[in-house]
Parts: C-alpha cells; sequence; structure tokens
C-alpha cells in the first residue's frame, strides 16, 4: 500500500473519495479505539496521515446513481456504491482495500482490489 501511495505522489495523481469515507475512516478508528486496539497516539497519526494525502472530498454524490448502482449488484446498502459512482463519473478506477467491494462490483465497474 505504501508503494502504492508513494507512486500516486511520484506521479501527482488526483486522488478523490466521497465525503462519506471520512466518516468511515472515523468509524473504523473509533472501533479500534473502543476495543483497546489503537492508541490515542496512533490514531493521531492515522488521521495526520490520511489528511497528508491531499484527498479531494467530493461532497456531492451521485445519490441517484449510487442507489441504481447498489440495486444493479443486488446490495442493501448504498455506501459501497458511492464510490462507485463517484469512479464513474470521474471515468476513474476504484482502488480499494475492501473485498467485498471489489468482488461485489464484479466486471461491471473498474475496481482494483490493493493487496
Amino acid at each position: 500500500m505504501a508503494d502504492q501511495l508513494d507512486s500516486w505522489d511520484a506521479e501527482s495523481a488526483e486522488l478523490h473519495a466521497p465525503l462519506l469515507s471520512q466518516y468511515e475512516v472515523a468509524s473504523a478508528l473509533t472501533r479500534r479505539r473502543v476495543a483497546g486496539d489503537l492508541s490515542p497516539e496512533d490514531a493521531a497519526e492515522a488521521l495526520a496521515i490520511i489528511d497528508g494525502l491531499g484527498v479531494a472530498f467530493d461532497p456531492a454524490p451521485d445519490n441517484a446513481r449510487a442507489v441504481e448502482i447498489a440495486v444493479e449488484l443486488k446490495r442493501h446498502s448504498a455506501y459501497d456504491a458511492a464510490y462507485l459512482a463517484l469512479a464513474e463519473r470521474l471515468g476513474a478506477e476504484l482502488w480499494t482495500l475492501d473485498g467485498p467491494l471489489a468482488r461485489n462490483a464484479g466486471s461491471r465497474h473498474r475496481v482494483v482490489l490493493i493487496d
């Protein structure tokens, strides 16, 4: 993962994510903190690293398209579909660490699973 981020940085690649992703990161860090698996310092460091990536957070997702994608994929949630709708709108690949998201997208969307 670090190598890929370094590569994107060297290429001055534009990174985009739905605003939703900020809440998902906060939720994941909160779960780890409550479980005692993550120190306050490590959580702060994780947030600083994420802030340093220069990700453009898209505040206005195409909710109608996200709903359609969720229905196409027979999902009961539009969370993953928000990422797919943004990638589709930008004409970009979606890179993810989320195996189920990559599998659920199938061949309908360009998704790269980061190992």
